[in-house]
């Protein structure tokens, strides 16, 4: 039995062809449910949020006797059917590939054992060519028990001494595959537990991950699928570790991989994707901007060139495309243009909620939009989207997001002066930031601030504090917390009566 939402979540990733050709699919093979089960899916299609209540109503209407359960099954299990013969899975190598074993097997039942040889050494050359390994080893085995029945026992003696060879590579290639992605499964909890290393514990964590004798050579990857996972490992690497340059240099090299691999830029998007994302947010990271607006015009010609996405690839392109220009506005100061995409992105989480978007993301572009109004001094719009993250946080996801926010809602609430509650919410995000290992020296010195604020309200006392603090904290200016929130240039406005905006503009121009 699929998850509650299974069936909703299939029915939103189908694109405009693929929910066509299901339609005719379960109008030819299941003529005796074909009423209920289309009612079923257009019912379904239309929700922006799955709706049980809605769909029961109107299956009584229709004097449905049958179980939901067993309807939204059948339905999962049709569409599944009618994917698999959609043409664009028939195209995929893999299902060329098992197309001719299948064949090779037919034949093989049939006593036709030369002709089957010829269909199985098709689909071995076709999963080597493609290095679809996985496929590999029932092959060989198919092809041993075809073979022994037609060559000659020289002929097969020499083919059982080649596949003995290739089974033996193609085992050690699939093992080698295997730590790879082990290793970026541990590095994907890592980050889970410690998201962004803010200390030197946290870095020397990643350090010894990075140790290992698989992530220091590219030739310790024996293939490309290989190679694609130690190249994203090593970009991820320096990317934490804060080298930007090495890490845009592994990242080129990765998408350089995935470029040349045509099965994977036609078949599996989303590989090419995770390329793509990593290189553009580091062009933009390392200001290489022209650079950025090049990878930029590529993503989109992809889109363009590729119609029969479906929707959860357009969800992939819609958070690549945007999550990098709102970090392009911000690192390239044009604030204003980035919460000009405000719009944009309310209705693409709206859209893409259903289809996959993740709570990670959808955090992360909410907090892009509160800093993007702090900067500017939208003190309203930048609270709405602060409450916004502290609303969809689960104590999981994105722990610096969560916690940079709630620092975030502090300054705001002593924008609005309300002291009282100051107070009593300080004394919480302490305890946030202490329990998720997020209360570094920045942190600290900020929180006892404001705790000095709330107590000496007397404007003259209020500027001495502001300007104690600037001292104080101008040789951590370019720690991560102080450079997000753009601390060094809320206090000057703060000390000179300006906006946030006007300290960085004055700064940009010094």
């Amino acid at each position: 039995m699929q998850g509650k939402n299974a069936l909703f979540g299939l029915i939103k990733t189908l694109s405009r062809g693929e929910k066509r050709a299901f339609k005719i699919f379960v109008s030819r093979y299941n003529k005796s449910n074909e009423n209920l089960l289309l009612t079923l899916f257009e019912k379904i299609n239309v929700q922006d949020e799955y709706k049980e209540e809605l769909i029961l109503k109107r299956l009584e209407k229709l004097k449905n006797k049958t179980p939901l359960a067993v309807l939204k099954n059948k339905l999962f299990k049709h569409i599944l059917q009618s994917l698999r013969g959609h043409v664009d899975f028939e195209a995929h190598p893999i299902s060329k590939i098992n197309e001719q074993s299948e064949f090779a097997y037919i034949l093989f039942q049939r006593g036709l054992f030369s002709e089957a040889g010829i269909f199985i050494e098709k689909a071995r050359l076709m999963a080597e060519k493609m290095e679809y390994y996985n496929q590999l080893l029932p092959i060989m085995d198919l092809q041993y028990k075809i073979s022994r029945h037609y060559l000659s026992v020289e002929k097969f003696r020499l083919l059982i001494e080649k596949l003995d060879l290739d089974r033996k590579r193609t085992t050690t290639i699939l093992d080698n595959q295997w730590i790879y992605i082990k290793l970026q499964q541990e590095l994907n909890q890592l980050y889970r537990t410690y998201d962004e290393p803010q200390n030197e514990e946290e870095r020397k964590v990643y350090e010894q991950f990075f140790a290992n004798e698989y992530l220091q050579d590219a030739q310790k990857a024996l293939s490309n699928q290989a190679l694609i996972y130690f190249y994203n490992l090593k970009t991820f690497y320096h990317n934490l570790l804060g080298k930007n340059d090495d890490a845009y240099q592994a990242a080129t090299q990765h998408l350089d991989i995935l470029k040349n691999l045509l099965s994977i830029l036609k078949h599996e998007p989303t590989v090419y994707f995770v390329g793509l994302n990593n290189v553009m947010i580091l062009a933009i990271r390392t200001e290489r901007f022209e650079e950025y607006q090049t990878y930029l015009i590529e993503l989109e010609a992809f889109a363009e060139q590729n119609q029969s996405l479906n929707p959860f690839h357009e969800k992939r392109i819609f958070e690549i495309k945007y999550a990098s220009l709102i970090h392009y506005y911000k690192k390239s100061e044009q604030y204003a243009k980035g919460v000009e995409l405000t719009q944009t992105l309310e209705d693409g989480i709206q859209k893409y909620r259903s289809v996959g978007l993740s709570n990670y993301r959808i955090l992360r572009f909410y907090f892009s939009l509160a800093l993007l109004n702090f900067y500017l001094s939208e003190w309203g719009e930048a609270h709405y989207y602060v409450d916004k993250v502290l609303e969809q946080e689960d104590g999981k996801t994105s722990i610096t997001t969560v916690a940079y926010s709630k620092i975030l809602d502090l300054l705001l609430h002593l924008d609005k002066k309300n002291f009282r509650f100051l107070e009593y919410q300080i004394v919480n995000v302490q305890r946030f930031l202490k329990k998720n290992h997020r209360y570094n020296k920045e942190e600290q010195i900020l929180l006892g601030l404001l705790n000095k604020l709330i107590k000496e309200r007397m404007p003259e006392q209020t500027k001495t504090l502001y300007e104690n603090f600037l001292s104080e904290i101008a040789p951590l200016r370019e720690r991560p917390l102080f450079r997000e929130l753009k601390i060094y240039a809320w206090i000057e406005s703060k000390i000179k009566g300006q906006t946030v905006l006007e300290r960085l503009n004055d700064s940009s121009e010094n």
